[in-house]
């Protein structure tokens, strides 16, 4: 997921939402690393985490400082040339399926995530990529004032959009043709 988020949709101005994108948004104007503003955002979110759930609490948290750690780490290796639309779709799918990997370990990486899985816990005819894809679109939509490009915004929709499919299959057992 941090190799997406850093290598793949930040060099494109791609901000497809959560803790990640206002991080990415942030960072322009911040002289701190993507990963420590991330890390910084997620502390009142596991306090929501932390009255809900401890197990969930403990995974979040260590899920949280690793996705911040390697989004760092990312952050130092050069920018890889690619075209908009394959950030977007292959930075789209990595995140996807790393958020479903991580959702079905019963944690997640901090950032709109948690919101999402808390509204699920409580609202559980609502699937969480579903609310992820409503939360992540208003963040979206900052970020094409933000950057001052509405094509940038778009090509983050896509990737939101891949990431969604991409975690829902992952968590609902999915065909492996039908996730690719």
């Amino acid at each position: 997921m941090a190799f997406s988020l850093i290598g793949l949709l930040s060099p494109g101005n791609m901000a497809p939402g959560g803790a990640g994108a206002i991080a990415l948004m942030l960072s322009k104007i911040v002289p701190l690393k993507v990963g420590t503003i991330m890390y910084f955002i997620n502390i009142p979110l596991f306090m929501l985490a932390f009255k809900s759930d401890k197990k969930f609490f403990i995974n979040s948290l260590v899920g949280a400082t690793l996705f911040s750690l390697f989004a760092n780490v990312f952050s130092l290796f050069p920018e890889i040339p690619l075209d908009n639309m394959l950030r977007a779709i292959f930075g789209g799918a990595a995140l996807g399926a790393g958020f479903g990997i991580i959702f079905s370990c019963r944690a997640s990486t901090g950032g709109s995530d948690i919101v999402a899985f808390l509204i699920s816990q409580k609202k559980p005819h609502l699937k969480i990529a579903t609310v992820l894809l409503f939360v992540d679109l208003s963040i979206i939509a900052v970020s094409a004032v933000f950057f001052g490009s509405v094509q940038s915004a778009l090509y983050a929709v896509v990737a939101l959009y891949i990431s969604a499919k991409v975690l829902d299959s992952v968590l609902e057992g999915g065909s492996f043709c039908k996730t690719v």
